[in-house]
C-alpha cells in the first residue's frame, strides 16, 4: 500500500504537519526525495545560509523603512525558511528512530546535485526579488505614508493571512505544469522504479513535493502518482494533517 504525502518545501508548518501525518498513519517505510548522500543536503543548506547572511540584513533594513512590523515579519519568514529546509528528511528520520521503521532514499546523487544547484539559484533569485520589491515600496512616499496609518497588529495579521493564502493556493494547484520542469520530471521515473521494488505488502509513505502527487500524464513526462497508478496509490496533502489526531 502506497500513500503519497504531498508537501511544499517552504511550508513553515511543514515539520509539525508531517510529524502528525507519520504518527497518525504509522507507515512501515518512509521514502524521501533525496539521495543517500545526505552531504548534498548539508551543502545546499550551507549555501542558503550564506545567501541569507548576504541579503537578509539589507532586506530587513529596506522593509523596516516602510514599516518596522513589515521588516520583522519578513525577517521571521526568511529565517523560518532556512530553519525548516530539509524538514522532510529530518522528520522521516526522527519517525524511523522512534518506531523502528525504515527510510528509503529515492534520489540519484548526480541528479540531486544538479537539482540543488537550481534550488540555490532560485533561492538567490527570491532574495533579490524580495529586496527589489522592498526598495520600490520604500521609494514611494505615498505607500510609506499609507502603511504608517495601519496599526501594527493589523498589518502583521494582514501579512500573515496573505502568506497563508499564497501557500494554500500552491497546495491546491500543486505547483507548476510538470512539463515546464524537465529536470524535476526526470526524477519521477527513477522514484517510481525504486518504489516499485519495495515489498507491496508493506505500508509505504513517499514524502514528496505536492507537484509529484498530481494526476498528470504529459507528452514527455508523467508525475510520480501517474507512474504508480498500477499500485493504486492514495494521496495526502500536508494541510490535511491539521485535522488529524496524533
Amino acid at each position: 500500500m502506497i500513500t503519497l504525502v504531498g508537501t511544499v518545501h517552504e511550508d513553515l508548518a511543514g515539520p509539525e504537519r508531517l510529524k502528525r501525518v507519520l504518527t497518525h498513519y504509522h507507515p512501515q517505510t518512509v521514502a524521501v526525495e533525496i539521495s543517500s548522500d545526505t552531504r548534498l543536503e548539508k551543502d545546499m543548506l550551507g549555501r542558503n545560509r550564506v545567501l541569507e547572511q548576504t541579503y537578509l540584513p539589507r532586506i530587513v533594513s529596506v522593509y523596516s523603512g516602510v514599516d518596522p512590523v513589515m521588516g520583522q515579519v519578513i525577517q521571521e519568514v526568511v529565517e523560518g525558511l532556512i530553519r525548516i529546509r530539509g524538514y522532510e528528511l529530518k522528520e522521516a528520520r526522527s519517525y524511523a528512530k522512534r518506531t523502528g521503521s525504515s527510510v528509503v532514499y529515492l534520489g540519484d546523487p548526480v541528479k540531486r546535485k544538479a537539482r540543488h544547484s537550481i534550488d540555490v539559484s532560485q533561492f538567490e533569485s527570491f532574495m533579490k526579488q524580495l529586496l527589489a520589491v522592498g526598495e520600490q515600496l520604500a521609494a514611494d512616499e505615498d505607500i510609506v505614508k499609507a502603511f504608517k496609518d495601519i496599526p501594527s497588529a493589523q498589518l502583521r495579521e494582514q501579512m500573515t493571512v496573505g502568506m497563508k493564502q499564497t501557500l494554500d493556493n500552491f497546495y491546491q494547484s500543486r505547483g507548476i505544469n510538470p512539463d515546464e520542469d524537465e529536470e524535476l520530471m526526470m526524477e519521477d521515473h527513477l522514484w517510481a522504479e525504486k518504489l516499485g521494488k519495495i515489498n507491496p505488502n508493506l505500508s509505504v509513505m513517499p514524502v514528496v513535493g505536492c507537484l509529484h502527487t498530481r494526476n498528470y500524464r504529459g507528452k514527455k513526462y508523467s508525475t510520480l502518482y501517474t507512474l504508480l497508478e498500477g499500485l493504486n496509490p492514495s494521496v495526502i496533502l500536508l494541510p490535511e494533517a491539521d485535522g488529524l489526531t496524533a
